[in-house]
């Protein structure tokens, strides 16, 4: 891609400590159950079994063996993925005074520029790879989005839950678009629609939009009934927004924002790095998406920026433990 240089009107120095746009956006590794790989399939295991229970009054070697066990294979085919920008070493020059000096030729890249464009490019990069990781969607028409179906589409072909008929569908709330007015009632649904022992699991959390975080924000900023309400304390390391919703967490899924229906998105479930996490996410090392290589190429004449990584994401079979209002 070509460089976009705009107001570039004064000629001068490049002054030391030169802004930066800030851009924040949450991790959100703490919500995946993690596995890494040297090559591009990994696969994650999810096990289940029944344990009815036995009359042992005919005495213990009456013991006959009983329940079913299963074992299912996610099997994730990673999307390898990167992004790539070049600049010619003069837009690094750090003075328009170089043919009085040491000359053009001899002129040194400014490293406050030359970090300042790698860490805009590392955190757009990232947080690319979070929009693909909930918000993908092979089918969508949205470059950006098609290169693996993401979260809420893999939840969503999983279908409503219903007991007798599709036990591994997922707990569909009733869709109501949210409002600062209904947020805190839209989520209680989700809480009210799981088990309890999912809801009272140590790695049970709400997953939010940023659009519904920021309708939460609004609606715990009231004059009345104050002492009753979670106090928001935004995370941006993890992710978290509130570590007490009348009892539950809730934290900020940035790539839900990637389109406009998820950013309607309300998720309950356990999330968290172990085997009982709703959402498992395979990678080659994680923290490729955050370490970019910076390398002279063309005789010294251009430096490029690059990062390459690969991810696939999947959920459990039983969907019945993840709730969401799509």
């Amino acid at each position: 891609m070509a460089l976009t240089i705009t107001n570039n009107t004064y000629d001068g120095v490049l002054t030391p400590g030169m802004s930066s746009l800030i851009s924040i956006g949450a991790n959100d590794y703490n919500l995946w159950h993690s596995a890494t790989s040297s090559g591009s399939k990994v696969r994650l295991s999810y096990v289940d079994a029944t344990a009815p229970l036995q009359d042992l009054s005919g005495g213990i070697c009456t013991f006959a063996d009983s329940g079913d066990r299963s074992l299912v294979f996610l099997n994730l085919d990673m999307a390898e993925l990167g992004t790539q920008q070049t600049a010619c070493i003069s837009e690094l020059f750090n003075t328009d005074y170089a043919s009085a000096n040491a000359g053009h030729l001899s002129q040194e890249v400014d490293a406050a520029l030359a970090n300042s464009w790698a860490e805009r490019i590392i955190d757009k990069f990232s947080k690319g790879m979070q929009n693909l990781r909930w918000s993908g969607d092979t089918g969508s028409g949205v470059a950006a989005l098609a290169y693996q179906d993401g979260i809420v589409k893999l939840i969503q072909a999983l279908g409503a839950w219903v007991v007798t008929t599709n036990e591994t569908g997922y707990q569909k709330v009733a869709t109501t678009v949210v409002t600062a007015a209904n947020v805190v009632a839209e989520i209680q649904k989700h809480i009210a629609i799981l088990p309890f022992e999912v809801t009272s699991h140590s790695g049970f959390k709400i997953v939010v939009a940023p659009g519904v975080a920021g309708f939460l924000q609004t609606a715990v900023m009231t004059a009345t009934g104050v002492n009753n309400l979670p106090l928001v304390d935004p995370d941006l390391n993890t992710g978290r927004l509130m570590s007490n919703f009348f009892g539950f967490p809730v934290y900020v899924a940035n790539g839900l924002g990637a389109t406009a229906a998820n950013n309607n998105v309300i998720m309950a479930g356990i999330f968290e790095d172990s085997s009982e996490g709703a959402i498992k996410w395979g990678m080659n090392q994680p923290s490729d998406e955050k370490n970019l290589e910076l390398k002279l190429v063309s005789d010294g004449d251009e430096l490029r920026f690059r990062i390459a990584t690969a991810q696939a994401v999947a959920v459990i079979p039983d969907g019945s433990q993840i709730a969401m209002n799509i």
